[in-house]
């Protein structure tokens, strides 16, 4: 059975006239996310929507514009300075008390909402707890990062459906494991990465890493690699992998600490900027060459 798509998820509750005026769309995959939302939201504004595949007919007016971005009646919120503020909130609450321009219904999608400030959050439950005929509010959270309890319990949740790691496998067998690991089910960055030189940068770090674990690279070395978030990212991710290994052999007194450097300088990344993280990288490194090697 083929995976299904957003579209396909919510057609039968639409057709049916019972789909929540809010949703919470969950992704691990923001951009297969973002792309199915287009078609979501294509097929909810169609005069003539594919109820089976959850689609628009692709032709008509609505379906026009809404490929071409251009729907006055479809809206869309995001981060574009690394938070969701309350006057980005309030426009949404005024979107949703007006009446549709051209379509049935009118939607307002808010992109990594997880992002709300929390005077915007507290701003969205009033919208939330009134919701206007016709109206469909969408909001979609990128990780595992969740919304306030106050407005999960008033929103559809819904999480995307997106194909496990054996399927990843079968699909990108020329990427090793521990990439499809890294991953974590995110297929968008796993065909970005399938046909960048990035990969080789990913692999290079890989092998300074397995190095290092058998003290033939030095910290300093392997910090070398480590040139950007991602990359940090990805460490993070070994290190994590490392520490479970440990786990099994029975070290759980290593595996705990190691567990905590984990935390702390997960913590301490998040305060932290310009030179400092690289102080807080070193530190990390230095904090763990004992305890995982």
């Amino acid at each position: 059975m083929s995976l299904q798509t957003l579209g396909q998820l919510i057609a039968a509750s639409y057709r049916d006239q019972k789909l929540a005026h809010a949703l919470v769309i969950q992704t691990l995959d923001f951009t297969k996310t973002q792309h199915q939302l287009t078609e979501m939201t294509r097929f909810m504004l169609c005069s003539q929507p594919d109820y089976i595949n959850g689609v628009g007919c692709g032709t008509c007016k609505h379906c026009q514009l809404v490929q071409a971005g251009s729907h006055p009646d479809l809206s869309t919120i995001t981060d574009v300075n690394g938070s969701i503020g309350i006057d980005e909130i309030r426009l949404v609450s005024n979107k949703l008390t007006k009446k549709s321009q051209l379509a049935q219904v009118q939607i307002v999608v808010i992109e990594n909402a997880q992002n709300m400030t929390e005077n915007a959050a507290n701003a969205l439950l009033k919208t939330l707890e009134e919701p206007s005929n016709n109206c469909f509010l969408i909001l979609v959270t990128a990780g595992y990062v969740k919304l306030m309890p106050t407005i999960l319990s008033r929103c559809q949740q819904i999480t995307q459906p997106l194909l496990s790691k054996a399927s990843l496998k079968d699909a990108y067998p020329e990427l090793p494991d521990y990439l499809i690991g890294f991953a974590d089910q995110n297929e968008s960055f796993l065909a970005t990465l399938a046909v960048s030189e990035r990969l080789e940068v990913f692999n290079d770090c890989y092998q300074r890493f397995i190095l290092w674990l058998k003290r033939q690279c030095s910290s300093s070395d392997l910090m070398n690699t480590l040139k950007d978030d991602e990359l940090i990212d990805f460490f993070i991710y070994l290190i994590e992998r490392r520490t479970r290994q440990i786990l099994l052999k029975r070290h759980a007194q290593a595996a705990r600490t190691a567990q905590h450097c984990i935390s702390e300088f997960i913590f301490a990344r998040r305060q932290v900027k310009g030179h400092n993280k690289n102080l807080a990288l070193n530190a990390f490194l230095q904090n763990l060459e004992g305890i995982v090697r």
